[in-house]
């Protein structure tokens, strides 16, 4: 059911009339002042006689708890509601937390004062009086709405009060008399129906029915709001981001977006299929739809089964919509950069559909004659950048609706192409996610392609990039550099730079890691950035040039007022790197080529793949000085105090596990959108024993990581590492989790998590 503020209709009265209460030094709460924000159900015909209150703190304006009310006996909710559950009857009863919005450490002190509070009756009374003044309102809305349609009779519908005297004669109020009845017959079954739907709907095999309907002006009217915010960034052209936290949080609320993007991008942005020049709607529609492609793309990878359903209908309809004869082969090849940049494997229908339009189009073959891929790179070199890092993408976009060996056809023309920057990109083939592809690049560079016409950099790229392979393949590529050397090529020196800064962010509850260096020759100034991913290696790498003093600034105040993200001392993005590159070979998954340009940005040599020593580590600072003067009680009160790092800290907001098996889990053990104390310390429990303790391991390195973070921040630490060794000390000595504070505060936190999404899908 809907809650909405009282004060939303009654100012005046709320503003007179909303009760607050002040704690002193002896209470059990800091000294501040609290406000008990009222909240009713605003559903017509419920008569459901309960209050949420919304409890703000004075001081910090904060939502501190939030609690529900119900002033009717159990009899009541259960011949209401329907329930037979004695635990769900007294949750509605209340006065209780409710568990499935966010709550405070503060919450369950604050519930104690407010069970006194509403000791008060004249309080009560005041409640009650509230809620017959929202109840009239809303029922004399919706009777002023019916009175604009008629009924088959041509007669109005009668407008009645729920105070007013039944037009039945009985004599009796209309909220005793019929309302009733009608509430009995029609209302109470509409709320369990709506329920038992509301829980259908939460199935994962009934999701795609939501979005079998057409698009409604409502979602296209969205869309396009988003997409006029987002033109007038980029008419702008300031250094800002034209993605702000906003529109990324509208994104990440509505992922479903991304069809009424499609829509818009291809009925108004490029009409009839056809961009003749491109617009400042038409690239942002393509960022917004990029941007929900990585939402979709997220919840993919955590096997939810919404998102794995969306994703195919998505790529269904953007085979269906956009790959057609009619439509620009520049909005298919746009189409297929938001994919591959969003991370989604392509459906096999694009590919098929795409194939049979290369019959048509001069696009990757002639109409007479064998591929004409030469002319392909050239228009590609021309139309594109002259940086093949970033050229890199776009390619691999295109080369990713072929088959492998289309792929492989197209890498033999890239090393032997006339424009030495095609040639370029076909070394970083060496590198291709695919190992299928990967494995035949040398093949192509040792029997193909004439050593003499191998640049000195490309060299130096291919020595650098030879360790990051996997053992098995290096042998190949040994032979390739053997032969390039006999033909006199020489190597390439590395760039060197000066001054380089180095700034990295904790570690976020995905297991990823932010680096960004800062480097310096002369006047011009370069920014690199990577990203690493526990269990995947290095997630993401990009590198820029030729900035401003003024953008290095900005940028760096960016990064750190959006996240906890510190300057390190060079050595930690040293082995951070290494350990990562080392990580992502044992699981067959070798950096992206960018990774080459961040060396060289920040100057030195190319990165050795090494793996973390973690017991070495873990043992140097058990000896360390700082953590030898420890006592037992400060190990007691750190580990204590890691049960609020979760709601406290910065860095450890996203702290909890997000993936399919916790709506799994919730969805056998809770009644959602009720969760009683004991339930919620019963589903900890089972998260702890049937998630957490798997990844324990995970949580262990993560925490050792942090140390060595913060360990190596300059100037004054925010955070201790000590506290970060602490409890990775009692995971690595087998401490039971149901111990450990942290990972309590960690099992609640996904927990609520998932019941926020199983609110999902929105409107």
């Amino acid at each position: 059911m809907p809650y909405v503020p009282f004060h939303e209709y009654f100012p005046e009265i709320a503003k007179k009339e909303t009760r607050f209460f002040t704690t002193m030094e002896d209470s059990d709460l800091p000294i501040d002042s609290y406000s008990l924000i009222e909240s009713y159900c605003d559903e017509p015909g419920c008569d459901c006689r309960r209050v949420f209150f919304s409890v703000f703190s004075k001081k910090t304006n904060k939502l501190l708890a939030v609690i529900a009310y119900g002033w009717e006996n159990e009899r009541f909710y259960s011949k209401w509601f329907g329930y037979n559950d004695p635990q769900a009857i007294k949750d509605l009863k209340g006065p209780v937390l409710n568990l499935a919005s966010p709550q405070s450490e503060l919450a369950p002190g604050i519930l104690k004062v407010v069970k006194t509070v509403l000791k008060d009756n004249s309080y009560i009374k005041r409640i009650k009086s509230h809620y017959e003044l929202f109840k009239d309102f809303i029922e004399n809305s919706a009777n002023e709405k019916q009175m604009l349609n008629k009924d088959i009779t041509g007669t109005s519908t009668l407008k009645v009060g729920r105070n007013a005297p039944c037009p039945c004669g009985s004599g009796k109020k209309y909220k005793k008399c019929c309302m009733l009845k009608l509430q009995t017959d029609n209302t109470r079954r509409g709320v369990i129906e709506s329920r038992q739907q509301q829980e259908e709907s939460r199935k994962p095999d009934k999701k795609e029915n939501i979005f079998d309907k057409s698009l409604t002006n409502r979602e296209l009217k969205k869309a396009e709001a988003l997409v006029k915010r987002v033109a007038r960034r980029l008419q702008q052209d300031t250094q800002v981001s034209v993605i702000d936290q906003g529109i990324t949080g509208d994104i990440a609320n509505n992922p479903y977006i991304a069809f009424a993007l499609l829509h818009l991008l291809l009925k108004v942005h490029a009409p009839k299929g056809h961009v003749r020049e491109t617009s400042v709607g038409y690239q942002a529609c393509l960022i917004l739809l990029e941007e929900a492609l990585t939402e979709i793309r997220y919840s993919v990878d955590r096997n939810r089964q919404w998102a794995i359903d969306t994703e195919e209908r998505i790529q269904k309809q953007i085979a269906d919509q956009a790959f057609q004869l009619k439509v620009d082969t520049r909005v298919q090849s746009d189409l297929v950069q938001a994919l591959y940049n969003a991370r989604m494997e392509l459906n096999p229908e694009i590919k098929a559909k795409s194939e049979r339009l290369a019959q048509y189009y001069s696009r990757f073959a002639t109409r007479t004659g064998p591929p004409d891929l030469e002319r392909l790179f050239d228009r590609i070199a021309v139309d594109g950048p002259d940086n093949p890092f970033e050229l890199h993408e776009r390619v691999m976009a295109e080369l990713n609706v072929l088959p492998i060996e289309g792929e492989l056809s197209a890498i033999t023309e890239m090393a032997r192409a006339r424009n030495p920057l095609i040639r370029e990109l076909a070394a970083f083939m060496l590198l291709h996610p695919n190992h299928e592809v990967r494995s035949q690049v040398p093949t192509i560079f040792h029997h193909m392609v004439s050593p003499g016409t191998i640049a000195p950099v490309t060299l130096r790229r291919m020595i650098g990039l030879r360790n990051w392979l996997p053992k098995a393949e290096r042998p190949a590529l040994d032979e390739v550099i053997r032969k390039i050397r006999l033909a006199r090529v020489e190597c390439a020196p590395m760039p060197l730079f000066h001054s380089v800064e180095v700034y990295v962010s904790p570690f976020d509850g995905s297991g990823i890691q932010g680096a960004w260096a800062v480097s310096r020759k002369k006047r011009h100034y370069q920014v690199a950035g990577v990203l690493v991913c526990q269990g995947k290696g290095i997630h993401e790498a990009w590198a820029q040039n030729d900035i401003s003093k003024g953008e290095v600034k900005s940028m760096v105040r960016g990064i750190r007022q959006n996240g906890m993200v510190e300057p390190v001392h060079p050595t930690y993005l040293e082995r951070l790197i290494s350990h990562f590159i080392w990580q992502g070979i044992q699981q067959d998954n070798p950096p992206p080529p960018a990774l080459l340009q961040v060396a060289e940005t920040i100057g030195g040599e190319y990165w050795h793949p090494q793996p973390m020593a973690f017991e070495k580590e873990f043992a140097l600072m058990e000896e360390a000085s700082e953590t030898k003067s420890l006592t037992r009680g400060a190990i007691i009160k750190v580990l204590e105090e890691s049960g609020d790092w979760p709601e406290k800290m910065k860095f450890a907001n996203s702290w909890f596990e997000d993936d399919a098996r916790v709506d799994d889990l919730l969805k056998k053990n809770v009644d959602f959108p009720l969760l009683g104390r004991e339930t919620l310390l019963e589903t900890i429990e089972q998260i702890i024993k049937k998630i957490l303790n798997e990844k324990s391991k995970v949580w262990n390195e993560r925490l050792l990581w942090m140390a060595l973070w913060a360990k190596s921040c300059k100037g004054r630490n925010q955070f201790p590492w000590q506290n970060f060794y602490i409890v990775a000390r009692e995971l690595q000595q087998g401490t039971t989790l149901q111990e450990i504070p942290l990972m309590v505060a960690v099992a609640e936190r996904s927990i609520y998590s998932a019941l926020r999404r199983m609110e999902w899908p929105p409107e």
